[in-house]
């Protein structure tokens, strides 16, 4: 995202030069202009998915005229280059090959190092990480290219470009994004056990029964000792914190802890009736907190919806479609846990004619039973950041004049759909 709504492309680029480190450590230099010019850049749409070869390669002969600061391989490495030699850095843009997934030739860049090493470097694919702190995967590490005969290039370690990433200061927390989607993707499943534990009646009555005794003036510490010990399986092992608790009149962190563990025990195996005025028990519903492995379902849904509701605060920095897509991609990687989890994500790229332009969208599904056919269907715009959850897909594309792009499986769903309804007449979609 650009850092002013009106700043140009031009704007950008004064700024990025103007911010730019003052070092002579070329290899900081080069990764600061990698980062900082992917933040503001995305993938052009027309290029990317266009079948018309001929139109490609018009695109790409006219590769200096970059609107919208959507780019294509070229017009990237050309705009990188022209802004690298400003800084000092050795660097220039190559032809590497027939790219056979656009038909067309390649360009990416060749960075030479103070000590003389060549590296390559293809930016493209990195815009999205680098817009969202990930760590980049495209930088200085060495690829192969069909076509490509020249010499080899040397790659830096990702514990070198960590270190880089460390000086510039791009990591949060001292992590990359995969990271902390690492540590999320775990901590989902543990909050979402500690909350059902800590809604279920068992711990609010510990609770409870502990709040009572600290208020009671009319006990010595060791009569509340005791009332408590006839509720604590585990006394013995609890009795200091909780007598602390009773003297201090604070029930902190460890007691809460050790309530905790209790209500657990008292769960293993049982199901569980949740203290229904709690809020966040009634979205839970009834469920064994220690056997949610069994309860794959409701777990891949809930982790389905956090995923899409965060998604508005966490792309706001995305500049493109392909951008957006990319990190649901990812994002779905580190989220859902397993071979079975990860196939049952489904993402679907979905278009429209606007003002003479096809703009693109998102219909993300997910199938979280494997022998059912029921799906859930949510609607993503990555420009508004809008979320519809719970859509039918083929009634809102119509009603929204949508459709999906060629090889796209929802296409089988519109023939399905449409051979059902034929004898009423339904509206057919079309391109």
């Amino acid at each position: 995202m650009k850092e002013k709504d009106n700043e140009t492309l031009e704007d950008s680029c004064e700024r990025i030069i103007r911010n730019a480190p003052r070092t002579t450590n070329s290899d900081l230099k080069m990764l600061y202009l990698y980062n900082e010019l992917g933040k503001v850049l995305s993938k052009n749409m027309e290029f990317f998915y266009q079948a018309d070869i001929e139109r490609k390669k018009e695109i790409m002969n006219n590769y200096q005229i970059i609107e919208n600061n959507e780019v294509i391989c070229r017009s990237a490495v050309n705009l990188f280059e022209e802004q690298g030699k400003k800084l000092g850095i050795n660097v220039c843009a190559i032809e590497m090959g027939v790219d056979e997934e656009v038909k067309v030739n390649h360009w990416a860049l060749v960075y030479t190092s103070d000590d003389g090493k060549r590296y390559i470097i293809n930016p493209i694919p990195d815009f999205y990480r680098v817009q969202l702190g990930f760590s980049p995967k495209h930088f200085c590490v060495s690829e192969k290219y069909v076509g490509y005969k020249g010499p080899s290039f040397s790659s830096m370690s990702q514990e070198y470009i960590r270190s880089l990433n460390e000086q510039l200061g791009n990591l949060s927390g001292g992590m990359y994004t995969e990271e902390l989607l690492d540590k999320l993707g775990g901590e989902i499943i543990n909050k979402l056990g500690t909350h059902i534990i800590r809604s279920s009646d068992g711990y609010q009555d510990r609770y409870l029964t502990l709040l009572e005794l600290i208020k009671n003036d009319k006990l010595s510490v060791n009569e509340k000792l005791e009332k408590w010990k006839k509720v604590d399986s585990n006394y013995t092992k609890n009795r200091e914190i909780i007598k602390k608790a009773i003297e201090t009149q604070n029930i902190d962190k460890k007691v809460r802890k050790a309530i905790y563990r209790l209500a657990y025990q008292d769960l293993i195996g049982t199901e569980l009736n949740l203290n229904q005025k709690r809020e966040g028990a009634k979205i839970i519903g009834t469920i064994d907190p220690t056997s949610l492995k069994e309860h794959q379902k409701e777990m891949m849904l809930y982790k389905f919806k956090y995923m899409m509701f965060a998604l508005p605060q966490i792309t706001k920095n995305l500049t493109g479609y392909i951008e957006n897509k990319n990190f649901m991609d990812e994002a779905k990687k580190h989220i859902f846990r397993g071979n079975e989890e990860k196939n049952s994500i489904y993402r679907h790229t979905i278009t429209r004619e606007e003002n003479g332009k096809s703009e693109y969208y998102m219909i993300v599904s997910i199938k979280p039973e494997e022998a059912s056919d029921a799906r859930l269907y949510c609607f993503y715009n990555p420009k508004t950041k809008e979320v519809k959850m719970g859509i039918e897909p083929i009634e809102f594309m119509q009603k929204h004049q949508f459709y999906p792009l060629k090889n796209s499986s929802l296409n089988q769903l519109i023939q399905e759909y449409n051979k059902i309804n034929i004898s009423e007449n339904s509206t057919t979609i079309k391109k």
